[in-house]
């Protein structure tokens, strides 16, 4: 069963988030176990998706997304940058404008501490982007209750919110 979802990963063929958030728990943990395995496969085809995805962005049209075809490509087309670099793409996010760092709206802000600058930064967050978080999480407490034997033999409930 992993082999084949990481060949479909692999292949291109479907979203990952998507595919991944419609795994059982067991299934989830058996997939990241054969990643791991490759993990240089598994960032190239995570940059690809991000890349295809973000493709028709006023984001991606200025740095020539669709000249992009691996990590190599990825580093000749971007210069490195610094929050200064993306403040104003956040900012316009803010406001409502879609389609500029990914695809639609932002509905989700990452508000950071500020400990770096003189503001703390509004990070836009995309659908995808928040579906991601939710799995990693979710791998996180399938490897918790692998790994307790307490939790793994009596279970136990985990009190979660999202809410801000």
């Amino acid at each position: 069963m992993e082999n084949q979802l990481i060949e479909r990963l692999i292949a291109g063929k479907v979203n990952i988030p998507e595919l991944l958030s419609k795994l059982t728990d067991d299934d989830l943990y058996k997939l990241f176990l054969e990643s791991i395995k490759i993990p240089q496969q598994v960032q190239e085809l995570v940059l690809k998706q991000i890349i295809e995805t973000s493709r028709d962005t006023e984001f991606g049209r200025k740095y020539g997304f669709q000249k992009i075809r691996d990590a190599e490509s990825f580093r000749e087309q971007l210069p490195l940058s610094e929050w200064a670099n993306y403040e104003e793409y956040s900012e316009r996010m803010a406001e409502g404008i879609p389609d500029i760092l990914f695809p639609g709206k932002s509905k989700y802000f990452i508000k950071t501490s500020g400990t770096s600058g003189n503001k703390p930064k509004m990070i836009p967050e995309s659908e995808l982007g928040a579906k991601a978080k939710q799995i990693v999480t979710r791998l996180r407490f399938v490897e918790m209750a692998l790994s307790s034997p307490c939790i793994r033999d009596n279970g136990y409930i985990f009190p979660l919110s999202n809410s801000y």
